[in-house]
C-alpha cells in the first residue's frame, strides 16, 4: 500500500513543476510552503518545502490535514455549492462550520486566497489557493504558513498572499 502511494506521488507531474516556485517562496518567506490534494476527508501534503529550519511545525509529504485548515478552507471554497454540501455532509461532525465556509468563500472571491489566522492552530497563521492543474491531474492546493510571529496576519495578507498567487499562476490551467 505504501508503495503505490508513493509510486502516485513520484508520478505527479504538478508536485514536479511546483517544487522550484514552493522553494523560492519558502526561501522568501521563511514558511513552510505545502502542495496538497483532496483525498475524501481531508487533504494530503504530496509536496512539502519548510523555508526555516526553526519552523516547528515540521509537517511531512503524507501529511492529512483536516478541512478547516486554509488548504482545506481553499479546497471547499472553489467547489461548486452542491459539490461542497455533499463532501461537508460526508464528514459530518468533522466538517467546518458554515461560516466558515461562507468567509473561505467570500475570501477567495476577494483575494483569490483563503486564510486561518490562528485558527486551525493555535499561533499558527496561513493562506491557501486552490488550482486546477495545467497537466490535468486535478484541483490541487498551494498553502503558505507558520507561526504568528514569523508571519503575521499583515504580512501574510500583504505579502505571503501575492507571492502564493504568482506562484500558483505558473501552474493552473485556464
Amino acid at each position: 500500500m505504501l508503495a503505490l502511494g508513493f509510486g502516485l506521488l513520484a508520478g505527479l507531474e504538478v508536485r514536479e513543476l511546483a517544487k522550484a516556485s514552493m522553494t523560492d517562496l519558502a526561501r522568501e518567506t521563511g514558511g513552510a510552503v505545502a502542495l496538497g490534494a483532496f483525498d475524501g476527508d481531508a487533504m494530503t501534503y504530496v509536496e512539502a518545502i519548510h523555508g526555516s529550519s526553526g519552523l516547528y511545525l515540521r509537517l511531512p509529504v503524507g501529511y492529512r490535514a483536516t478541512l478547516d485548515s486554509a488548504m482545506g478552507r481553499a479546497y471547499l471554497a472553489s467547489l461548486p455549492a452542491d459539490e461542497c454540501d455533499a463532501v461537508l455532509a460526508r464528514l459530518d461532525q468533522g466538517a467546518p462550520a458554515a461560516e466558515t465556509i461562507a468567509r473561505a468563500r467570500a475570501e477567495l472571491a476577494q483575494t483569490g486566497c483563503c486564510f486561518a489566522i490562528g485558527e486551525w492552530q493555535s499561533g499558527i497563521n496561513a493562506v491557501a489557493v486552490p488550482f486546477t492543474s495545467i497537466t490535468g491531474e486535478g484541483v490541487f492546493v498551494m498553502s503558505c504558513g507558520g507561526p504568528a510571529s514569523l508571519l503575521e496576519a499583515s504580512l501574510l495578507r500583504d505579502r505571503v498572499a501575492p507571492a502564493l498567487l504568482a506562484a500558483v499562476a505558473g501552474l493552473a490551467g485556464a
